[in-house]
């Protein structure tokens, strides 16, 4: 298979939006089975791109 015929099939078995935020990094392909392999985008989703991050301590913290 091409890397077109395995992005076609990726997005027919992995979840609807989830190659928004992850990127296929590599396919592996035996006889009986397809081993693909994602890698997170460094990406902030619109919704919390106005938000900014902050490191919550608790009281059990050295």
């Amino acid at each position: 298979m091409h890397k077109q015929e395995y992005q076609l099939l990726a997005n027919l078995v992995l979840p609807t939006g989830i190659l928004d935020y992850f990127s296929i990094s590599k396919i592996d392909q035996t006889p009986e089975v397809y081993s693909i392999y994602l890698e997170e985008n460094n990406q902030i989703p619109i919704e919390y791109s106005h938000d900014k991050l902050c490191l919550a301590l608790s009281k059990n913290t050295i």
